[in-house]
């Protein structure tokens, strides 16, 4: 099982018109075929940001795959909910077939020392979005394209 930086995870936040709204994507490749259980490391979330919708794109996977986009800390140090497998953006769902989906989340005790409470989801230090896959390994030139927006509120 590998891990495997995309390059697009060190991609500066934009904050537009909007005020605080904020975007962070994170696109991959596979230049070879992968194996089940790659996690493919997309994008930095930094501190202070609250994030409540992630938007996704991938290609046709085939055999039995199925893709999970978490986030853990930048630093290694262990998540809210204790291992970056249990915090998930957005749950499993099938790759078989080129397909995308919208999650809205709810940003409540999602992060950190907030895990479990009903406080406000924010970032306490920058985390790392990925993507894991199971069921079947992602095939060469498989992709996969991850979109989180939310609001960038700055630290406590």
């Amino acid at each position: 099982m590998a891990a495997i930086n995309s390059g697009d995870k060190l991609k500066a936040p934009f904050a537009g018109e909007e005020g605080n709204a904020s975007c962070w994507s994170g696109y991959y490749k596979m230049p070879a075929a992968g194996n089940i259980g790659d996690t493919i490391d997309l994008f930095e979330v930094p501190a202070g940001a609250r994030v409540d919708e992630i938007a996704e794109v991938h290609s046709a996977h085939g055999g039995t795959a199925a893709m999970t986009i978490g986030w853990k800390y930048k630093d290694g140090s262990a998540s809210g909910a204790g291992t970056p497998a249990a915090n998930g953006l957005k749950a499993s769902a099938s790759t078989v077939a080129a397909g995308n989906s919208v999650a809205t989340l709810n940003p409540y005790g999602l992060f950190g020392a907030d895990s479990g409470k009903n406080t406000p989801g924010v970032v306490d230090k920058p985390i790392i979005v990925y993507v894991t896959n199971s069921g079947s390994a992602i095939p060469l030139n498989g992709e996969v394209y991850v979109k989180a927006s939310g609001e960038f509120i700055g630290t406590k």
